[in-house]
């Protein structure tokens, strides 16, 4: 018995000794697991479901870049910023998704810190509201209830082609309504489907705290990917289904999340009317500016692109709805095209391979063509103001 006892104590003492080494040696190799996360999105009282860490310094690690991302005293990818304006800045907010927040690449090279460079320091002061994982309709809420109280002069509004998905509950958490973020009801007010877990404290102490968890998690989410493939086609990750929006015409699904988005654009605009100036662009994808998609989709899901599918219609139809409610749209496909030519780059172009969000150059080329817009808004204030 007492050997039996001491067998189980030795035991014990070995694996308490492996997962102490292993929790130090990935605290210590540069690695995706290493440092905590930038996002907290395990409780339920938060505004869109989503949320950076405020004052928080994080080096960002995937398979191909390696960044340094820093949040403000207010939660933001942003530099420090007062809430009261500075006299004479003309003051410009943004919304978006990860693509605005950028954390793939270094603070001074994300598009919000490009714009304000080109359009000049002593003339703007840009604010980042960029959030991963958000769409147009968390978008809305977040200016009525966060960016609002900031008073900006110009709203910039990014338009990624899943911000249709993300925009409606059924397609982003499906049928049990599996999502955190926050959405509206039928008469505008919000709504969560959020629900705690006796273990949600447990799982956030261990993500915030264990290197070793962080990388279990990592581990978990290449391994469904490794062993997710449609259905004949072995070795091919399956055909994305937020690729769907694509399809033209829009499936009924899809109808319901573009019903939000154009919701959400007619209460942005009503929020920021004249003198504000409301401004949406494109956020182009790997996918739209590819030589050729359909090569490109065999090549990475082993099948041809649904004969419905058509790159351009998303950022038409977001035009469209725009268009219809007097908010001007800035498509940057043409001006992605036009750098790729220019520049003879090759695959992945502005982007990174790993995720496809935008690297630096991709965060500068945008930023370009943006500023050349919203300096004429600025002028055209600035003459107004004057007589």
């Amino acid at each position: 018995m007492r050997t039996l006892l001491q067998n189980i104590l030795s035991w014990l003492c070995v694996f308490v000794l492996i997962i102490g080494l292993s929790e130090l040696t990935l605290r210590i190799v540069p690695s995706e697991a290493q440092y905590p996360p930038l996002y907290d999105y395990d409780y339920k009282d938060s505004l869109l479901g989503i949320e950076f860490f405020p004052s928080t310094v994080r080096t960002e690690r995937t398979a191909c870049h390696t960044s340094v991302v820093t949040t403000n005293s207010f939660g933001w990818r942003d530099q420090e910023h007062a809430k009261e304006r500075v006299p004479g800045l003309t003051r410009i907010a943004i919304l978006g998704d990860s693509f605005m927040a950028g954390t793939q690449v270094n603070d001074d090279e994300v598009f919000a810190r490009q714009l304000e460079k080109i359009l000049g320091k002593d003339k703007v002061e840009v604010l980042n509201f960029g959030l991963s994982s958000i769409g147009t309709e968390q978008e809305d809420i977040l200016y009525e209830n966060v960016v609002s109280t900031f008073d900006p002069d110009i709203v910039l509004l990014a338009f990624y082609s899943n911000d249709v998905e993300n925009s409606d509950p059924d397609m982003e958490g499906g049928p049990l309504h599996a999502t955190r973020l926050t959405y509206r009801d039928d008469d505008g007010n919000l709504l969560s489907f959020r629900k705690r877990t006796p273990f949600d404290g447990t799982r956030h102490w261990l993500r915030m705290h264990s290197a070793l968890y962080r990388f279990a998690n990592v581990l978990y989410r290449f391994a469904r990917q490794e062993t997710a493939s449609p259905s004949g086609i072995s070795g091919f990750p399956p055909y994305p289904r937020e690729y769907h929006v694509f399809d033209a015409p829009a499936p009924p699904e899809r109808e319901r999340g573009w019903a939000r988005v154009d919701r959400a654009i007619q209460s942005l605009k009503r929020q920021i009317s004249p003198p504000k100036q409301l401004i949406a662009f494109s956020v182009p994808e790997l996918l739209e500016t590819a030589p050729d998609i359909a090569a490109l989709i065999r090549k990475q899901y082993g099948q041809d692109p649904p004969k419905a599918f058509t790159p351009s219609y998303p950022f038409a139809r977001f035009a469209k709805i725009a268009e219809h409610h007097g908010v001007p749209f800035i498509d940057l496909v043409p001006v992605f095209l036009a750098e790729q030519s220019k520049r003879a780059l090759v695959y992945p172009y502005f982007y990174f391979s790993c995720d496809g969000h935008w690297n630096a150059l991709g965060h500068t080329i945008a930023a370009e063509a943006v500023a050349r817009v919203v300096e004429k808004v600025i002028d055209s204030r600035t003459i107004h103001r004057s007589m």
